[in-house]
Order: structure tokens, then C-alpha cells, then sequence
């Protein structure tokens, strides 16, 4: 895809003069504690969901509703009664109940959309699993809950769920997002070619999901699944690789934060550094200020922070476009230098190269083929050149003070 650089198009993070939001000015303290300048740090999640969960854990759940529907060329589909089945730890069968909606820009032409859950009831949910259960005759219970849903009123609204206690959703508010493998796409950027391809495509995106995970700030939690689709007349329509992603709402209480539905105000620097460089290590331009592809949250002094989101256009999720990285190097060379003195930016930098083990070992352990593996591992290994040649590519003079700020925070093996 040609990139147009003009404002008003999905354009990349170098250009600044139209596309970037006002950072908030910072007022160095007489004593530097650059321990202050490391991201905002949030808690781990408290859902069964994503609570210690290694990155290959699959959870797989079936679901019934109306794909025809959902699935249909049309954008204006009404949201659908759902019901997922999945077994518990305990190897208990459990039934959630839901809306659906689909949910996308691009991929709203995906043979499977993506899709958001407003969750139901639990308590009417629990009635209508005792009601079947009494009718010894019902073999397919799943879609004898699902019918029995259909017609019975709900609680959930289109944009209103209920908060969920009892099952894998607790402690996530009341939605959730699933991200599919999409299947047939008109762009075969988006979806992919064949079975093969679309598995790949989402395999890769949950990666860099799971790679941002390791730094601990403002980035969503996501948990791999393996989910069979079953049409409202019980057929089954196929199992495919899909992945959950927490809401933002659940992302922003973790963190201290709340969503930011104005996207006004000036953005906290340390997280627009951050944001820069977490876009950078996940090889994605595809975002623009003050929404395409960036989550915004804000704190409790109307301090804006960034959320990196959405890598389905990541140059590493397309074979065919990562040919292309040196220029993806230099745009971004050219923004990182305008921050040469900055020692914010360089606590971002050296916090970067710090989990540089880690990043490539998650890569390594990833369930991605060999290619997509070995192209992701390349990648990492340009981008922390790059970060590495920003702190050390410099006179001798100045590499103490890289070197004072490094041991400050601990860093000594970030080399």
C-alpha cells in the first residue's frame, strides 16, 4: 500500500507536524530520578481469562448464533443472541450468554468479522440451563440453551451488557472483543489466501500483542482461542484460531487510568515516546492522532496516555510488504533523532533493549510456522540495532551519561 503524506490519511508516525498530538512540556527536577522516566506500570489482570496464563494457553469455546446475519455484506446486521459453551477447569460445562455485534473497520468485510460481546445475565442464563436440563429428551444442549435464549427477553442492551462474576469473563466488565482469523477478504492484505495464510495472519497479530505484553503498561491483554462457529440452525460452520483481547475499559482500571472519550488535552511524553517506540518494535505505521489505531486513556489531571492497538496491517503480518523495512528504519531514525538529548527518550530506549531476551524468546516459544518466526526474529534484530545505535552511536564524551542512566535503573545487561 502507497502511504500518501498528507494529513487525514492513515499516515506514520514521522509525521509530526500534522499528525501528532501536544505532548505535555516537562520541567526537569534539580535531581534527576530516571527511574521516574520508565512507563506508567499497571496491575495484572484479575480475570481467569488472562491470570497466568502462558501465551500458547488456547481457550476453546464453541458458539452459536446468527453468522448469517453477522457474517452478511452488510454493515447495519442488528446484534444477535449468542451463547458460548466452553469446559471449566474443573471440567464443568458452563454457558455464557451475549449479543453480538461485529466490530471493525477494514476487516468489517471479513468472511468472519470481528466481533463484540455485551455479555448477559448470568442469573436469567442460569434459568434458562435449569429449564433445559428438565427436558430429558434434549441431546444438543448447547443450542437447546441458545434456542431458549432466542426467546426468552434479555437483560443485555446493545450497548449495555452485564458484568460477569461466576465464569472465564469475570473481572472484565461487561463486554469483550474477538478478534478473528477473518477468512476471505477482498485485501488480501487483510485475510489471507488460503486456510494457511488467515491462521498466520492471526497468529502474527496475537504475537505482537503478546510481545508489548512483556513491558507491563498501558497494552491489552489478549488470550488465544480455538473457537467452533455453529450457525442459529445448529450447523456447525467450521473451528478456526481466533483470540480475545480485554476491553479498555478493564485496560484503563489496571492501570490507574480512564478512558479518554474527547481526545483532547496534551499527552503525557513519556507514553508518546513509548507508544513510538512499541509501534516501532511491532513494525506498524498504521495509525494516525488522535484515534486511528490509538487507544487513548487519561488520569485524573486530564493527562492524556497512549494505547498501541490494532497490528493487522503490520508490515510483519504481510509477507509480501516486509521487503520493505529499510525505509519503515529510516522514517523512524528520523523521528527518534529529534529526541537525541532527551533522557526520557533514552529511558524508553534502554528499557526497550532491556527485554530484548525475552521479546525473541516469546517468539521462539510462539506457535507461528518457521518462516514467520525466522522474518519476526530479523526484525527484532533491526529494530534493536536501531534502538542500540540511538543510545550508543555517539562521541565518547557523551556515552558516560548513556552509561550513568543504564546502571541507574538496573539495566547493565541491555547492551
Amino acid at each position: 500500500m502507497n502511504r500518501l503524506v498528507q494529513c487525514g490519511t492513515f499516515v506514520s508516525f514521522f509525521l509530526l507536524a500534522c499528525s501528532s498530538p501536544r505532548v505535555e512540556a516537562v520541567t526537569p527536577a534539580a535531581k534527576v530520578s530516571y527511574a521516574a522516566y520508565l512507563p506508567r506500570q499497571c496491575e495484572e489482570s484479575p480475570s481467569p481469562l488472562f491470570r497466568g496464563v502462558q501465551p500458547n494457553d488456547v481457550f476453546e469455546a464453541e458458539l452459536i448464533s446468527n453468522f448469517d446475519l453477522l457474517n452478511s455484506d452488510t454493515s447495519t446486521a442488528s446484534p444477535q443472541k449468542a451463547v458460548m459453551r466452553y469446559i471449566d477447569d474443573n471440567g464443568t460445562t458452563r454457558f455464557v450468554g451475549a449479543l453480538v455485534r461485529e466490530s471493525g473497520n477494514l476487516r468489517a468485510n471479513c468472511e468472519y468479522k470481528p466481533m463484540r460481546m455485551e455479555f448477559e445475565s448470568e442469573q436469567l442464563m442460569a434459568r434458562i440451563e435449569a429449564e433445559v436440563a428438565r427436558d430429558a429428551g434434549e441431546r444438543d444442549q448447547h443450542f437447546a440453551i441458545y434456542k431458549k435464549y432466542c426467546s426468552t427477553p434479555g437483560e443485555a442492551s446493545e450497548k449495555k451488557g452485564i458484568p460477569q462474576q461466576g465464569n472465564i469473563f469475570s473481572h472484565l466488565g461487561d463486554d469483550m472483543k474477538i478478534i478473528t482469523h477473518c477468512g476471505v477478504h477482498n485485501w488480501s492484505r487483510i485475510g489471507g489466501a488460503n486456510k494457511k495464510e488467515q491462521r498466520t495472519h492471526l497468529l502474527q497479530e496475537f504475537l505482537l500483542y503478546q510481545l508489548l505484553k512483556v513491558f507491563e503498561t498501558t497494552t491489552f491483554q489478549t488470550r488465544l482461542a480455538k473457537l467452533t462457529y455453529r450457525n442459529a440452525d445448529g450447523r456447525t460452520l467450521g473451528t478456526f484460531p481466533a483470540f480475545f483481547r480485554e476491553p479498555k475499559s478493564e485496560l484503563a482500571r489496571r492501570c490507574g487510568l480512564r478512558i479518554d472519550k474527547n481526545m483532547e488535552g496534551e499527552v503525557n511524553k513519556i507514553s508518546y515516546l513509548n507508544f513510538h517506540l512499541l509501534n516501532f518494535i511491532t513494525m506498524n505505521e498504521e495509525f494516525e492522532f488522535p484515534r486511528h489505531n490509538v487507544g487513548n486513556l487519561k488520569d485524573n489531571t486530564g493527562v492524556r496516555f497512549l494505547v498501541a492497538q490494532d497490528f493487522d496491517l503490520s508490515e510483519l503480518s504481510n509477507p509480501d510488504y516486509y521487503p520493505q523495512k529499510e525505509p519503515v528504519v529510516t522514517r523512524f531514525v528520523e523521528w527518534i533523532t529529534g529526541f537525541e538529548y532527551d533522557d526520557m527518550a533514552i529511558v524508553q530506549a534502554l528499557n526497550v533493549l532491556a527485554h530484548k531476551s525475552e521479546l525473541k524468546n516469546l517468539v521462539h516459544r510462539s506457535a507461528l510456522d518457521d518462516p514467520s518466526k525466522k522474518r519476526t526474529l530479523d526484525w527484532l534484530d533491526t529494530a534493536f540495532r536501531v534502538v542500540g545505535d540511538f543510545i550508543y552511536a555517539r562521541p565518547v564524551e557523551e556515552l558516560n551519561h548513556m552509561e550513568e542512566i543504564r546502571d541507574s535503573l538496573g539495566l547493565q545487561g541491555s547492551i
